[in-house]
This record gives structure tokens, sequence and C-alpha cells, in this order.
């Protein structure tokens, strides 16, 4: 089997090393100014990146990040194996008894929050098609597809962690929020899952007719939710009872990736699989709240920080930034989730001001949108101009969807008195 050569293994570690420096020095920078975390992480790309150390020094940063081939390759798996895992936590944050206690108004707020956003989506990307600098005419429609798909998904993992911040997660409010997001972000990577699958471009392995594979992608997920669950809390039990935490915890890490390579082998991006398998493992009343908090510590201080500030490696934040294309995702993804959150809101019996709440709150999009959007990058599906304004939309939405949550359903304590039952 081929290995690192003794050089190739120094430049690895060395990169990775100055990524997770430079990720958790920025972190901490950020966090005493009170600003997100993920944002310092992503200046600390930024700089380590072409942007900034690139651009000063470009040999240097040849030399560090591209001079051994098998190192960056190495990397490059790294970062691909953090998006599975935070995929993973992301579907950890489901609860399928709350999705079921919640169906009809969640439903209803998740249908109209998902299908307008898209709407607003598809039609910016089919009629705007050269607004985004695209120019080939044969992934015209995919594009769209995808335009619909990434304004159509909230994150998960910060809404969550807005909620639980301002401690509304377990309110009515909260729960509300949560499971309108889940239905949404589920619908929204199948699509997304299916458009990427559609793609003459996608890397993935096609195995199976394009049919075929959204057939067996619906099967795998329709199984792993409804009998697999049973099985793997059974599974769950035992290996609690003989070998503790420990147990449960690499029996979910080998579940993870058994369900990433699945839909991977499928046709399906390798993220759905873990996206699931997180769905129903985080179902599984035998895998403990101290499990999970374990995992999501490790992906945390490890791959999330390694994620965000990998982003800032891969492009050019000042030649690649274009205000017009910013504009036209931020206006498109503010608007659409905003109107379908209220009138979705209105239709499950809320007043004017929680619907406008909900609307507000559901526009966080987040580190789930950067990964959807790093994938169509990776595939040529959009522009590094579009990836550059998708991370920065995301990343302003975290901000703005904190303060609006809070100045909803924190400040004005008179709407909490509203809050569905």
């Amino acid at each position: 089997m081929e290995k690192l050569q003794s050089t190739e293994v120094i430049f690895f570690f060395l990169q990775v090393m100055l990524l997770l420096f430079f990720a958790k020095l920025f972190g901490v920078i950020f966090r005493l100014i009170k600003l997100p975390v993920v944002a310092g992480e992503l200046v600390g790309g930024i700089i380590l990146g072409p942007t900034i150390f690139g651009y000063f020094m470009p040999l240097s940063f040849h030399t560090l990040f591209f001079s051994q081939p098998k190192a960056t390759i190495a990397l490059s798996g790294i970062f691909n194996v953090s998006v599975i895992f935070m995929l993973f936590i992301a579907g950890l944050e489901i609860k399928m008894p709350v999705l079921l206690k919640n169906t009809r108004n969640a439903l209803i707020i998740s249908l109209s929050g998902t299908v307008i956003p898209f709407a607003a989506g598809f039609s910016l990307g089919w009629f705007g098609f050269h607004a985004f600098n695209m120019t080939n005419e044969s992934i015209h429609l995919l594009f769209a597809l995808f335009l619909g798909s990434a304004l159509s998904i909230t994150s998960l993992p910060v809404l969550s962690k807005i909620l639980l911040d301002l401690d509304l997660l377990s309110k009515n409010i909260g729960t509300l929020l949560i499971t309108s997001a889940s239905f949404g972000d589920f619908a929204g990577w199948m699509l997304f899952s299916a458009v990427l699958a559609l793609f003459p471009g996608n890397t993935t392995q096609k195995n199976f007719p394009v049919v075929v594979m959204i057939l067996l992608a619906l099967l795998f997920a329709v199984v792993s939710l409804t009998v697999f669950r049973y099985v793997l809390n059974y599974l769950l039990k035992r290996m609690g009872k003989f070998f503790g935490t420990d147990g449960a915890i690499c029996l979910s890490v080998v579940l993870c990736l058994l369900g990433a390579l699945t839909t991977e082998y499928i046709g399906i991006h390798a993220i759905f699989g873990a996206f699931l398998m997180g769905i129903v493992i985080g179902t599984s009343n035998a895998f403990n709240q101290a499990s999970k908090q374990i995992i999501k510590r490790f992906v945390y201080s490890v791959f999330v920080p390694i994620f965000w500030i990998s982003l800032g490696l891969r492009v050019n934040f000042i030649t690649s930034f274009d205000i017009s294309i910013f504009i036209l995702m931020f206006s498109a993804g503010l608007f659409s989730k905003v109107i379908g959150g209220f009138i979705g809101a209105k239709l499950a019996g809320l007043n004017n001001r929680v619907s406008i709440g909900t609307g507000l709150s559901i526009h966080a999009y987040g580190s789930m949108e950067i990964i959807l959007g790093l994938i169509a990058l990776q595939a040529g599906i959009i522009n590094e101009q579009m990836f550059v304004a998708m991370i920065s939309m995301s990343v302003i939405s975290t901000f703005t969807a904190g303060f609006f949550i809070k100045k909803f359903f924190v400040e004005n304590s008179f709407t909490l008195g509203v809050e569905p039952q």
C-alpha cells in the first residue's frame, strides 16, 4: 500500500497544526468581542489563504499548501470527513418524537418556508442565470434547481445553538421552529442530492440509472427511519451494556460512515447518508445525552474549525467577491424565507408578530448552506463568485437570525403568551 513519505507527513502535520491554531486563535478573539466563533474561524482561513497570506507571500503559501500533492490530498480527506461529521451532528439535532408531536403546525410552516424560497431561488436562477456570471448553458436548469435548494434550507446547528443560548429550545416556539426547520432540511437535502445526481460533472460514481438511484435513496431513507431504528436501538443497548459509553460512541461513528458510503455507492452524495444516520441514532433511547455530547464536543472542537478555516484556503475573498451577486442572494434568501415563514405561521394560527418572527428566525443559513455550496462548487454547478456570496450570506444570516429571534421572542415577552400548544 502506498504511503506518505517523511517530508509529506511533516507538511501534512504542519498544515493541520496551522489550521487548528489559526481557527482557535481567531475563534477566541471573536468570542471575546462577542461575535460568532465560526466567523473568527473563517477570518483565520482568509488570513492563512490566498486572500492575505497567498497575496503577500505567494511562494511561501504555495510551498506550504501545494508543494507536496499527497499531503494536500490527505488534508482534503480530513476536510471531507469534517463535512460528513458536521452533517451527522446536524442529523442528531433532529428528534423524531418531537417531529411527530408537532407534525401539523410544523409541516405547514415547513412547507411554506421551503416551497416559497425554493420557487424564489429557482426563478432567480432561471431568469437571472447570466447575472451570476454563469456561462455554461448546459447546466442552466441544474443551476436553477440548485439555487432553489440552497435558499430553501435552514441551518439546524445554527438555529438550535441560537435557541439554546436564548433558553428557547425547550419552549413551544423553539420546538416549533426546530421541527419546521427539520422537515425543511430533510426535504431540501433530498432534493439537492437528486439534483447533484443528475449533474453530469458530479464525481460520485454512478452505479445505477438516475431514476433507480433516487428510488434506492428513498428506500434507504424509509428503511433507516423505520425498521433500522428498532434494530439500532437493540444494538446500542447491547453495546452500552457490554462496552459502556465508548461502545455506543464507536457504533455511532461506524454507522455514520456506513450510511455515508451507502449513499455514496448509490450515487447520492455521502453527506445524505451521514445526515440520515444522525437522525436515526439521535432518535434512539439507548443513545444517551452523554454519548451525544462527547461526539458533538469532538466534532465542534476539531472538525468544525477545520471546515470553517479551510473555506478560506479555497478562494480569494477579495477578487472573487461580487457585491451584485451577494445582494441578489441575500435579498432573495431573506425575503423569501420571511414571506414563507410568515404565511406558514399564519396558516398555523399564530399572530402577526410571532409569524414575522418565525420567518425571520428560519432564514439562518449557516454551515449547511456553505456545505451545499462547496459541493456545488466542486461539481462545477457554481463559480467562485457565487460560492463567496453564499459564505458571506451564511455568516451574516447567522448574526441577523440571532438578533431577530432575541428581538421577537425574548425581549418582547408578551409574544410568548401566544405560543402554539
